[in-house]
């Protein structure tokens, strides 16, 4: 029986109780603890928990007993298990709901497997040296075996490398469409046309990787920029238009410069080799000097401008234009003594037409300067106070700041203007030497 407080409260260790309570409450003179909800006091050792429940007693009341309640053990127990239960259930429906997004994934038409020929072609577009020898390989064999198989050939590799660049991103479907035309164009009508064509794509997509964050910090260097098909028209139409007057003027064959032979065909191959010496030249040396530790100069001023700037120049990018030019000069050599002599048995021999080397060099440095000189004059050169970069567009005054040019030609219309001033140059040496 619980003790509670009246007059004469029995087994009370300090006698009698002088207040009274109401029946159930712990007398504030026995010194015991109790819990209120079981009505049950602590063990004769002094234990502060009730024998029922086990819980702690609630804070003293009255200012006499200490009375402490807690909650129950069992039920925090069984509240536990309650709560991991149902943290387990929305563990099971979270992966459910994973498991049917990953299917839905698994169902697009972008996450099935690829076929096989686009499988290869990834690995083909990943191997640049791989892909450049089976493209060489397939356009030198093609041309051996005659006009019909030059013309499979030629456009057999376009189709290669507008596919291979279309799934590099490198190009948008329109681009891939105006490549696979302007290439099978060039390679399809002439070997050493289309072998230009070749070491300009394969060495240009080398450079243009070449340190790519570092261009990225200094301009506007597209990392993962498509080419569309007015660029691609503005780089290749041209020399695709000279390469088919050359494959029809001369019956499809691969034959050496030579003026007492055919004036007009001598004229064509000079320009064509002017045209790609100025393409390749400019594009190694805007890579190339960009990277240059020295302060580029504004070609028309002599200023120092940042790097990036269009028509700023450096030791380092006239070398590598002039580096360029050769390199486009020794593939055209190189790939005119193929079926050359046996196409014109009658005139000089290729082996002798050494002179494309310096006239490839020469077309890729005065196809710099040219470039540097429109650059400089009628293309917008600014710098992106925000950014910290040099851009090729104006802006608002307070974030561009003019550095050189008149906002009159684009980029594209730069390359295509200076190129053809290039090709018409070299055309007219080529008249002279051959």
């Amino acid at each position: 029986m619980p003790l509670r407080c009246g007059p004469r409260a029995p087994g009370l260790a300090h006698g009698s109780c002088a207040e009274s309570k109401p029946h159930g409450q712990p007398c504030h003179q026995t010194g015991l603890n109790r819990c209120l909800k079981h009505r049950r006091r602590g063990s004769l050792l002094g234990t502060s928990r009730c024998a029922v429940c086990a819980s702690a007693f609630s804070a003293p009341v009255d200012g006499g007993s200490e009375i402490f309640e807690g909650a129950s053990g069992s039920e925090a127990v069984a509240s536990g298990v309650l709560e991991v239960t149902e943290a387990l259930a929305s563990a099971e429906q979270a992966a459910l709901k994973a498991e049917k997004a990953v299917d839905r994934v698994r169902r697009l038409p972008s996450a099935w497997p690829d076929p096989l020929v686009v499988k290869y072609l990834k690995r083909l577009r990943d191997s640049l040296p791989t892909a450049g020898l089976l493209l060489f390989a397939i356009l030198v064999g093609s041309h051996m075996m005659g006009a019909q198989f030059q013309f499979i050939g030629g456009f057999i590799g376009a189709l290669l490398i507008a596919i291979s660049q279309y799934l590099k991103r490198t190009l948008s479907m329109s681009g891939a469409i105006a490549a696979f035309f302007v290439g099978g164009a060039t390679m399809a009508t002439n070997c050493r046309c289309g072998a230009t064509l070749l070491a300009f794509f394969f060495s240009s997509s080398r450079l243009t990787k070449l340190k790519q964050e570092r261009k990225a910090l200094l301009t506007e260097h597209k990392m993962d920029g498509q080419r569309d098909w007015k660029q691609v028209i503005a780089n290749g139409g041209v020399p695709a238009i000279l390469s088919c007057a050359i494959g029809v003027l001369a019956d499809f064959k691969n034959v050496p410069l030579s003026s007492s032979w055919s004036t007009a065909v001598t004229s064509l191959l000079g320009a064509f080799l002017g045209y790609y010496a100025c393409c390749c030249g400019d594009t190694w040396a805007s890579e190339v000097g960009m990277l240059s530790t020295d302060t580029p100069r504004l070609i028309t001023s002599g200023r120092p401008v940042r790097n990036g700037t269009n028509g700023g120049v450096t030791l380092l990018g006239l070398a590598a234009s002039m580096a360029g030019g050769l390199f486009i000069g020794a593939v055209f050599y190189a790939f005119g003594l193929v079926g050359g002599a046996a196409a014109v048995s009658s005139i000089e021999t290729p082996v002798s037409q050494w002179w494309l080397l310096p006239l490839g060099l020469l077309g890729g440095l005065a196809g710099s300067i040219i470039d540097s000189i429109l650059g400089a004059t009628l293309q917008f050169s600014g710098f992106n106070l925000k950014t910290q970069k040099v851009v090729n567009r104006p802006g608002h005054p307070n974030e561009v700041m003019h550095i050189s040019g008149l906002n009159i030609l684009s980029n594209n219309q730069v390359n295509l203007v200076s190129a053809s001033l290039t090709a018409l140059l070299v055309s007219k040496i080529a008249l002279l030497i051959f």
